[in-house]
């Protein structure tokens, strides 16, 4: 039995079981991957969903005709974000996934959505805390602060802050696109991030 007859004997059965080991670990690699970009990028929109939920509920109070009672936009910003919080629970899940799975650069879109997260929950806990007895008797601290909680906390359809809340979106889904419709690049190299 001479040299050639041994790798075809041996040789190609080997070559054919390596392959077939990185053909299956690439299967599940890249299948873990499709599951976790859909997971991500759905809460990311969820997310940003909630946020806008959030800075908009003011404007979707309905006054009653012939009526005294005015809701109060503060009350309605509180319902609205804890009707989001599953959502926005998600979202922060969702960093901490993506920052494992695919890197600290990869999770940055998710870091800022969660930092406005952390703004609206601010001014409303500051508008909150000063009530209307910050708005009877104003302090210099209460009055300094009062615009940029509104600001933060108060949105139209169109500001700056909601248009940059749909480019973090836009941006997620671009990054993690290619994990959830992979082009044959990808499909070959699969422990690419």
């Amino acid at each position: 039995m001479g040299a050639w007859d041994a790798l075809k004997t041996f040789g190609v059965p080997i070559v054919v079981f390596v392959a077939g080991i990185w053909i299956g670990g690439a299967n599940v690699i890249l299948k873990r991957r499709y599951e976790i970009a859909e997971e991500i990028v759905t809460a990311a929109r969820d997310g940003a969903a909630a946020l806008k939920y959030v800075r908009l509920a003011h404007a979707n109070i309905i006054q009653p005709r012939n009526s005294e009672f005015k809701p109060d936009k503060l009350n309605i910003a509180g319902q609205a974000l804890m009707a989001g919080e599953d959502k926005l629970t998600a979202l922060a899940r969702a960093a901490s996934q993506c920052d494992l799975h695919f890197g600290p650069a990869a999770a940055k879109p998710f870091r800022e959505l969660m930092k406005e997260e952390r703004k609206i929950r601010e001014a409303y806990s500051g508008l909150m805390g000063f009530g209307p007895v910050g708005a009877t008797y104003p302090s210099p601290d209460y009055t300094a602060k009062e615009s940029e909680w509104k600001g933060a906390l108060y949105g139209v359809q169109d500001d700056g802050i909601m248009l940059w809340i749909d480019a973090c979106v836009t941006r997620i889904e671009r990054r993690f696109k290619r994990h959830i419709q992979p082009d044959f690049w990808n499909l070959l190299n699969p422990l690419r991030r």
